[in-house]
């Protein structure tokens, strides 16, 4: 993306692009930092102006083969102490008169991105980025309408479930779906059938369960997504 503005408005385009970068840094959940690569000091005012009003620390680099203006690179490492961009975005003045271009490429690579992630976590995802979100175990078949309605709904809301119906054990089945990394399932029987709540599991780690109504479930599951985390509220609630 290619932003033109005025050298006064460098600053806060610069603000808004560091931004965006801390963005992707909470989204990944990786271990990230930045550098300022420049060859001469002069151009880089509205960049440290920048991240100075932001708060963040970032380390200067001086290169005298850089071919554009001043650039800001987002690095993280891998399990090798490699270093890989993630993100990037420089000034271009080449050509413009009396305007500044402001060129961004919030994510240089998806793959490597994908790469590290997996390297870092093996197949626990974060919950924004789980193929599976939710499993729905139907463990009595009067609750299959109600399992693909609730399936539905987690849908709309934005949130990627699969009921699970196979004629098993409940154990067989929570275990299959936390072996497929799979963070969250919800249990469907005759007791949660009368009373209309979810029994909600969370299939990683301590694999916390609780009794909470629909309405809630969503809502947290909504947040969770909207975060980037899996931070979900176990506890029972009502509205």
């Amino acid at each position: 993306m290619h932003t033109v503005c005025h050298p006064g408005q460098l600053e806060k385009e610069i603000i808004s692009s560091l931004q965006f970068m801390q963005q992707i840094v909470t989204m990944v959940g990786l271990d990230c930092h930045f550098v300022l690569t420049y060859s001469k000091t002069k151009g880089t005012e509205p960049i440290v102006a920048a991240f100075s009003q932001l708060g963040i620390s970032f380390e200067k680099k001086k290169c005298s083969d850089i071919r554009s203006g001043p650039r800001i690179e987002l690095y993280t490492r891998d399990l090798r102490a490699r270093k890989w961009p993630l993100a990037a975005a420089w000034i271009d003045n080449k050509g413009q008169k009396g305007a500044s271009l402001l060129c961004q490429s919030m994510i240089l690579s998806c793959e490597r991105v994908l790469a590290l992630l997996l390297e870092r976590l093996g197949n626990n995802l974060p919950f924004w980025l789980t193929p599976e979100q939710v499993r729905i175990f139907v463990v009595d078949p009067q609750c299959s309408l109600w399992a693909a309605e609730i399936k539905d709904r987690l849908t709309r809301a934005g949130i990627r479930a699969k009921v699970d119906t196979q004629m098993a054990s409940l154990s067989t089945k929570i275990y299959e779906a936390s072996q497929q990394n799979i963070p969250v399932g919800i249990v469907l029987g005759e007791r949660e059938l009368k009373k209309q709540i979810l029994n909600v599991r969370l299939l990683q780690g301590w694999q916390q369960s609780a009794e909470m109504d629909c309405d809630v479930v969503v809502e947290e599951l909504i947040r969770c997504n909207q975060s980037y985390k899996l931070n979900f509220d176990i506890g029972y609630k009502k509205h």
